[in-house]
């Protein structure tokens, strides 16, 4: 995921913000005041849900091996989406990018990562990027499931993809 995948010498200074969360319908919303993105997160839809916060985001983890990384973040190298989405299409994490599209503000990556635990499970992942106006900042998530989980976690995953708003 995030740690996992950005590991590839992207520099992401986290700016420490305090997360705002309000609960409705087994979602919440979370808001970075200080970079300005926002997201909405499952955490009353999967089970088992640890949140982890940091300076820079949140951390989801649900029973089994569901991942969700939250992301927000100053854009220490001032690459444009392009720039980064090969950065961490180079990453060593991932075994195969499925589906890739960007825009001028924005980029998603979807494919497969390695099965490096041995578990012998096809983790899927998909992580978009929001880039600000001047592309200074960055807010991104990346989620990671089995396979198996794909026609239960998908629209999970589509509602994560629609709340993300980028940074101010």
């Amino acid at each position: 995921m995030i740690g996992r995948i950005v590991a590839t010498g992207v520099v992401l200074a986290g700016l420490g913000a305090t997360p705002v969360l309000a609960q409705s319908d087994g979602w919440e919303a979370y808001q970075n005041a200080e970079l300005g993105y926002r997201i909405e997160l499952p955490t009353g839809v999967l089970d088992g849900v640890e949140v982890i916060e940091t300076d820079a985001g949140v951390t989801l983890t649900a029973i089994g091996p569901v991942q969700i990384d939250v992301l927000g973040s100053a854009n220490m190298q001032g690459f444009t989406p392009d720039e980064f989405s090969a950065t961490i299409e180079a990453a060593d994490g991932l075994r195969e990018v499925t589906y890739r599209a960007s825009g001028n503000s924005w980029f998603v990556l979807s494919g497969f990562l390695r099965d490096d635990a041995g578990t012998g499970e096809e983790l899927i992942f998909y992580t978009k990027y929001l880039f600000n106006a001047d592309r200074s900042a960055v807010s991104a998530f990346e989620v990671s499931y089995p396979a198996s989980e794909k026609a239960r976690l998908d629209p999970v995953v589509t509602r994560i993809e629609k709340s993300l708003r980028s940074p101010a």
